[in-house]
């Protein structure tokens, strides 16, 4: 798993509450109220653009705009070297990160926090997340897309 996949999967954070946000238009068949949403498996591209904040462009503290990450089973945790949690509401679709990664940054660390909003056949995500290092704090609109 790339760092950048950790953190959106991921995806602690140094903060405010997480914050969340509802599905754009062109997330897909959004999950609607009582229904549930699949599991995740398969290969997912997440792209990153920042609403506001200090870090810039997310490649500058990830390595790249966009991260591609493949697991055969919904993940509760990211990969080594990240630390932290993936949680997932009763129904499934609402996922809420909790990480931290090594940044492109030597001896830095990336911490990521907030929920991604899936569609009900897991193939498709949109969120905030909270990303920050010692040197920066944004807000990244994330899509997540299975390929």
């Amino acid at each position: 798993m790339t760092r950048g996949l950790c953190l959106l999967l991921l995806a602690g954070c140094v903060g405010s509450d997480p914050a969340v946000s509802t599905p754009a238009a062109d997330a897909g068949d959004d999950a609607s109220p009582g229904t549930s949403c699949a599991k995740r498996s398969g290969t997912f591209v997440s792209s990153f653009t920042e609403k506001v904040g200090t870090c810039g462009a997310y490649r500058t503290i990830a390595g790249s705009d966009d991260q591609t990450e493949t697991y055969a089973d919904q993940p509760s945790a990211p990969s080594a070297p990240c630390a932290g949690a993936f949680t997932y509401s009763a129904n499934n679709c609402a996922q809420t990160i909790e990480t931290s990664c090594p940044s492109t940054d030597p001896g830095t660390t990336l911490t990521t926090r907030g929920t991604l909003t899936w569609n009900e056949s897991g193939t498709k995500a949109t969120g905030d997340l909270e990303v920050s290092t010692s040197k920066c704090k944004s807000t990244y609109a994330v899509i997540t897309s299975k390929r």
